[in-house]
């Protein structure tokens, strides 16, 4: 477990991802909202989505909640939390509520700073 201590004696949860989950493209474990714990679930791929995830619209209300199903499965709740208030604001008050935008602003950057966690060497 040392192994995955930064210098800083912070805990590296990056290299500790990349050394047990997350495998070489090798064409299996391509996320796709709604995806489920695997053994080859794509954690990477969830994260990039999340990244580049689209603003909720009342079209794509459905596929915002399987993407923030995949998230807490996966035990990622601290990244989905914001996801989960944009949809129960938008669900709400409809999606153009500002602080729908805001969540989702958030909720972007929270995975892009995951990703960045786990590309850290």
């Amino acid at each position: 477990m040392t192994k995955y201590i930064d210098k800083d004696g912070r805990f590296n949860h990056g290299k500790w991802l990349r050394e047990q989950y997350v495998t070489e493209a090798d064409g299996t474990g391509i996320f796709t909202p709604g995806d489920m714990y695997t053994n080859d679930f794509d954690y990477v791929g969830m994260l990039e989505w999340g990244a580049n995830a689209p603003d909720i619209t009342f079209d794509n209300l459905g596929t915002m909640e399987d993407a923030h199903e995949s998230f807490t499965d996966v035990n990622y709740h601290r990244e989905g939390a914001d996801l989960g208030n944009a949809i129960e604001w938008a669900t709400d008050d409809g999606p153009d509520e500002p602080r729908v935008l805001d969540f989702m602003k958030r909720f972007r950057a929270a995975c892009m700073k995951m990703l960045k966690d786990i590309k850290r060497k």
